[in-house]
């Protein structure tokens, strides 16, 4: 992010927290003026004292809620982190159905998403602080496909568009990677040279292959074959000879479906389940193991139900 800050005169760090970064970025370019908000005035106190400590006198701390005051000053470079998609557990927008990864264009469900996250309200608000010409540097937890694609369109619906490829972020925590992102340079226009992509991120899974891993070389009860990402439908589609013995497609009242089906194919029994939130999941077995997928679907159903 901090390579991306320079020439910026004016900064507008939203959601600093206890301005760990916000006091970094300020450290870095002493020439510019900052300014960290955060709703917590625990956090802007705290961060008050380290900008002291640090003897810092181009960053400013300030308890402000972006969402429900209003601000007067223009930015050259607004900073959002984790800031405005205030609510994690929020599934998105689900796709036209089970089967597909496309999302139809409903303004008022688009609308909805951006009101019950507080997207749209602190997003129009940032906008008006943005100076003729600025950018803005957007990252939030919305990797997942049905949420990233309502923070696009919300960001396009208001004129901003990436200026650089959006980039997937990983990075390690304590004992495991965590998948966030993307993060997005923008500037407000009338279009740029990244376009918006509603597809499913590449996972590099291959479509099952039974010559990759012969059955012989695999412990009875073992998956042949498992693949629990999107591409997960590619592979279920490229099965050969599909016969399905069982199958269930349950939709909730809001149009969300889920689907799950058990069968046989040449490359050996399988169990597919799909939904709408863009999840996916195949296993391949041996013929003889058929009895744990019956297991698993019947599982899956009662689950369900």
């Amino acid at each position: 992010m901090a390579a991306r800050i320079a020439q910026a005169q004016t900064i507008l760090d939203v959601g600093c927290g206890v301005g760990i970064l916000t006091s970094f970025y300020a450290r870095q370019f002493p020439d510019a003026r900052v300014l960290g908000i955060d709703r917590s005035p625990a956090s802007i106190a705290r961060a008050q004292e380290q900008a002291k400590a640090f003897g810092l006198n181009n960053v400013l701390f300030e308890c402000w809620d972006i969402s429900k005051e209003p601000q007067s000053d223009f930015f050259d470079l607004i900073v959002a982190t984790h800031a405005l998609v205030q609510a994690e557990s929020d599934p998105g927008l689900p796709s036209r159905n089970w089967m597909t990864f496309e999302r139809a264009h409903d303004a008022i469900k688009q609308r909805e998403f951006e009101v019950r996250t507080g997207l749209g309200p602190r997003l129009d608000r940032l906008l008006a602080m943005l100076s003729k010409d600025g950018r803005m540097i957007v990252f939030e937890k919305t990797r997942q496909l049905s949420r990233r694609v309502p923070v696009q369109r919300a960001l396009a619906a208001r004129a901003l568009h990436a200026i650089e490829q959006p980039e997937p972020v990983t990075y390690a925590l304590v004992e495991e990677a965590a998948d966030d992102g993307p993060f997005y340079i923008l500037r407000k226009g009338n279009g740029g040279a990244v376009g918006w992509d509603e597809a499913p991120e590449p996972d590099g899974s291959p479509p099952f292959d039974p010559l990759a891993r012969p059955a012989s070389t695999i412990a009875p009860g073992v998956p042949l074959y498992e693949n629990h990402r999107p591409s997960a439908q590619r592979a279920w589609e490229q099965l050969g000879n599909r016969q399905v013995r069982q199958e269930m497609t349950r939709e909730d009242a809001e149009g969300r479906q889920l689907h799950v089906e058990i069968g046989s194919a040449a490359e050996g029994a399988y169990l597919y389940c799909s939904n709408t939130f863009d999840q996916r999941q195949l296993v391949v077995m041996r013929e003889e193991d058929c009895q744990e997928l019956d297991a698993y679907y019947a599982e899956i159903v009662a689950q369900t139900a």
